[in-house]
């Protein structure tokens, strides 16, 4: 299975108050590009979709018009949320992009799957792990860890280290791989 792993895009970005979503669009265009030519079966995005909590508009068409190429008609994408993103937010979308090969994994860590006979999809997923299969059949497992901010940790309310939360996570995010899958 080839896979493409990316982050922080920051879509919406201004750099000294110039407006740069022209230059952020032909970079997801390189990406589309990319993803075509190197046969790509997944694409990850580890984060920081957007620039701020609350991108503009013109942001979201972007980033949801370009997502959706870069899917294209049999490929999966996978984002998680980043320090710079409102989890919450981000996943709002879920119910409407599974059916686009587009899965996302925000603050509550865990991910919906809808059926699907894209060439690559979710075939399985639970707290903080989602397993992807290609059209030869070929499956990978997907750990994941969206940002873990202090408001989340509050959700919690546990009295363990910041240290000690991020190992329960991540331990909880492998415990689904029973099969040993890459």
């Amino acid at each position: 299975m080839k896979i493409l792993h990316t982050s922080d895009w920051h879509v919406g970005k201004r750099l000294m108050g110039r407006e740069r979503l022209q230059e952020q669009a032909e970079v997801l265009d390189e990406i589309v590009d990319i993803c075509q030519r190197e046969q790509v079966d997944l694409v990850l995005l580890a984060g920081d979709v957007y620039d701020t909590y609350t991108p503009s508009a013109e942001a979201e068409q972007l980033f949801y018009a370009k997502i959706k190429r870069v899917a294209g008609d049999d490929r999966a994408v996978f984002f998680i949320s980043g320090n710079h993103d409102d989890g919450v937010r981000l996943s709002a979308i879920a119910p409407l992009s599974g059916e686009h090969g587009i899965y996302v994994m925000g603050n509550d860590r865990t991910l919906s799957i809808v059926a699907s006979n894209r060439g690559t999809r979710a075939v399985q997923a639970g707290t903080g792990f989602v397993v992807f299969e290609n059209a030869n059949g070929k499956k990978v497992y997907v750990g994941a860890l969206p940002y873990p901010n202090e408001a989340r940790f509050k959700e919690e309310k546990s009295d363990l280290p910041y240290v000690e939360r991020m190992q329960g996570w991540l331990q909880e995010s492998m415990q689904g791989n029973t099969d040993g899958l890459p």
